[in-house]
């Protein structure tokens, strides 16, 4: 189980490095296709490119996470509340992080 988890880190991993590698040759191409009239013009699109390109990456760790979160709900849910472990992973696949402390205040079942 360990080595499926951290091949599917790997991958994940692999793919935001592929993203930001494919992101970044993508701004770079599109901004010496334009004649800037200044160097200020320049620079305020390369610095523009920058901050797409790092809340892009910050949406997908986000994305990442999100969908972490959602896994250990349902491997929780299915052991202490196996009826209902689909419903809660539905609920805090909808509804993030409300979805989640709803879970682990009224889903969990007490010990």
């Amino acid at each position: 189980m360990r080595e499926k988890i951290s091949k599917t880190l790997a991958a994940a991993a692999g793919s935001i490095v592929l993203f930001a590698t494919m992101a970044g040759k993508v701004l770079a191409q599109s901004s010496s296709d334009y004649l800037y009239s200044t160097t200020s013009d320049a620079a305020s699109s390369a610095v523009f490119g920058g901050f797409t390109l790092v809340w892009c990456c910050v949406a997908l760790v986000g994305l990442a996470v999100w969908l972490g979160v959602t896994y250990w709900v349902y491997k929780d849910a299915k052991k202490n509340n196996p009826e209902q472990a689909m419903l809660w992973t539905l609920v805090t696949l909808v509804a993030g992080v409300v979805g989640l402390i709803v879970y682990l205040l009224a889903g969990r079942k007490k010990a």
